[in-house]
């Protein structure tokens, strides 16, 4: 997966490209209970 900003602006849409990441569930041991 990779991180993109993508923003609008008066001549169209701009996309930015952050790099690659991971995405995790906020759940459990070290996020919400539920």
């Amino acid at each position: 997966q990779k991180l993109v900003r993508v923003v609008c602006t008066e001549e169209g849409f701009r996309h930015e490209e952050h790099g690659p990441c991971a995405f995790v569930p906020l759940i459990g041991r070290y996020g919400w209970t539920q």
